[in-house]
């Protein structure tokens, strides 16, 4: 829409109004009005611009200088803490005064407000751009807060949850892409560090992020590894953890925000003709994400107005009374869209990008306070809006900013820790020896491959080994749990006993699915077996059983036709 089409839409009275407040001659007829107001602007644009109040030119100079067509208040307020909200034909909603920057702005639905096409030269040349934004940064005090770091976990996790897909262990379902309860067992076993409430939960979004970074996929009936995630499992690194995090920036198979059980109306037909698509949302995240600081704790709230500021848009409905909590009447978020939206920033960057090690937490021990929504009608006798409601402060972490920033090569993966916490023994057995040092954590590393005996000792045989493999660990990660925590060599028995266990489980080169076929005599099915047409298809004969190979069944049953039997 152009200036002249703007002011054509309002009214005579409101005409009429504009001119009384620029103090000018009003033309009776509507059409020479709409001419003079457009002379104005074309000749004169700062009779119209000095008007206007400080939030207003502030407004329309940020979108102007940012190239930005839609205009928000709500991003006004972030970036410079002032207030403003648009009124009904250019009225104000606290008075009778004029908001002259709606001659500049067309109101479209649902809560769209875009700024016209023919006016965007004349704004950036009359009104000065505003100062660039930095994050704030905090330097909280950490005595009553808990800290996730997760770039040390990533990796590993990563590596042995792709172990789990390739080995068949880790299944989701095939209409939802969200892992089994069997699924999230799995892979809660194959966890570095022991969840805790507040944190991630990263059982559960391990099994998504497979798929949304394109490592994984449910395909032909079974879920498992992707050429991609099967070249990241043979040879791991930075640059194609890299190549997945650009793949989930625009996956469209999982919304974070459908997680926030406490809210209600997702599926609605109201919540779908005003979504805001998952992929729009997360990669306006990610981008912004990537300009923080590295190393820097930033407060929740910080993170999010500045993620506003600089023109970041998270909403999830465009409309907030499309969603409510409990009863729809009564719990609707009307005007909470921006809110709304910062659930949504909340439960992405706590939960999947702290999962993928991108960003580190700091999380409050007592009872999270649900600050999001704010007072809002049906929360007072819910637990919490999300697990993450009490994360205070996030962190970008290297990897995050090798991940997400602009113009990053270069990526210098954390040296593993050397701590002096146990012995390992010739007799297979660990021993603590730094009792203060061990944490939950470390036991349970050990308790991957070894049984724990009592309160200090841990005990590897082939049977603790060989479960851990199972459990897609290799040999390289038990030996690296073992070299990072003890205070000596490992003993050679110990090495032998790791490296026998791990060769003898890779004794299998390979397997397949066999149909077994009886036949009523042994001698028809030694006559079968040996026919030059179906002994191809054969696996093996036991008996009167005959083994065939699943695929090629088909084959079988014409072979076994040519000599006139019949398969059932």
């Amino acid at each position: 829409m152009k200036f002249i089409e703007r002011i054509n839409g309002f009214t005579t009275s409101v005409l009429q109004r504009v001119f009384r407040e620029l103090k000018r001659k009003c033309p009776t007829r509507k059409a020479e009005m709409v001419a003079e107001l457009n002379r104005i602007w074309l000749n004169e644009p700062l009779e119209i611009l000095d008007r206007m109040s400080e939030a207003e030119r502030v407004m329309l100079s940020d979108c102007v200088h940012e190239d930005q067509d839609e205009v928000f208040p709500e991003r006004l307020k972030a970036r410079h803490g002032l207030t403003f909200r648009f009124g009904y034909d250019l009225r104000d909603r606290s008075d009778a005064s004029i908001q002259y920057s709606q001659l500049f702005i067309s109101r479209e639905y649902p809560g769209e407000y875009l700024l016209l096409e023919d006016v965007r030269e004349a704004l950036m040349t009359h009104l000065p751009k505003s100062e660039a934004l930095s994050v704030t940064t905090s330097c909280p005090d950490m005595d009553d807060l808990k800290l996730f770091e997760s770039e040390a976990l990533a990796f590993p996790e990563l590596k042995r949850m792709l172990q789990l897909a390739g080995a068949g262990k880790m299944n989701v379902s095939e209409k939802t892409g969200l892992p089994t309860a069997a699924a999230i067992k799995a892979a809660s076993t194959a966890l570095v560090f022991p969840e805790d409430k507040r944190g991630p939960n990263r059982s559960f979004i391990w099994p998504v992020l497979l798929q949304q970074c394109g490592w994984a996929r449910f395909r032909a009936g079974k879920f498992g590894l992707t050429p991609t995630g099967k070249a990241l499992l043979e040879d791991f690194s930075a640059e194609a953890f890299k190549r997945g995090i650009s793949e989930l920036k625009f996956d469209d198979t999982f919304d974070e925000i459908l997680q926030v059980s406490e809210i209600k109306g997702f599926r609605g037909r109201a919540a779908r003709r005003n979504w805001n698509p998952a992929p729009a949302r997360r990669m306006d995240v990610l981008n912004e994400l990537g300009r923080f600081p590295v190393n820097e704790w930033v407060s929740m709230d910080d993170a999010y107005s500045f993620f506003m500021a600089e023109g970041g848009d998270c909403r999830v409905v465009l409309e907030g009374w499309a969603l409510y909590i409990c009863d729809r009447q009564y719990g609707a978020l009307y005007d909470a869209e921006w809110k709304i939206g910062k659930v949504y920033f909340r439960q992405l960057v706590c939960e999947s990008l702290a999962t993928l090690g991108l960003v580190d937490l700091l999380h409050r021990e007592a009872d999270a306070q649900r600050s999001d929504l704010g007072r809002t009608w049906g929360l007072d006798g819910a637990g919490g809006l999300t697990r993450y409601d009490g994360i205070v402060y996030i962190r970008l972490t290297p990897l995050g900013r090798f991940c997400l920033g602009e113009g990053e090569t270069l990526y210098e993966p954390p040296a593993a820790e050397q701590r002096k916490l146990f012995k390992v023994l010739p007799n297979h057995e660990i021993a603590v020896v730094d009792p203060a040092g061990f944490s939950v954590a470390d036991a349970a590393q050990l308790e991957r491959f070894a049984k724990k005996v009592s309160d200090a000792v841990w005990k590897m045989d082939r049977r603790t080994i060989f479960a851990a493999l199972e459990n897609g660990d290799s040999e390289a990660d038990i030996l690296s749990v073992l070299e990072a925590g003890s205070a000596t060599s490992i003993p050679e028995p110990v090495l032998r006993l790791i490296r026998e266990t791990v060769a003898r489980a890779g004794k299998v080169s390979g397997r397949e699915e066999a149909v077994a076929v009886a036949f009523d005599e042994e001698s028809t099915a030694a006559l079968v077996a040996s026919d030059q047409s179906i002994a191809p298809t054969v696996l093996g004969r036991n008996g009167a059983v005959v083994f065939v190979r699943a695929k090629n069944l088909k084959k079988f049953q014409g072979g076994l036709r040519k000599m006139g039997i019949l398969l059932p």
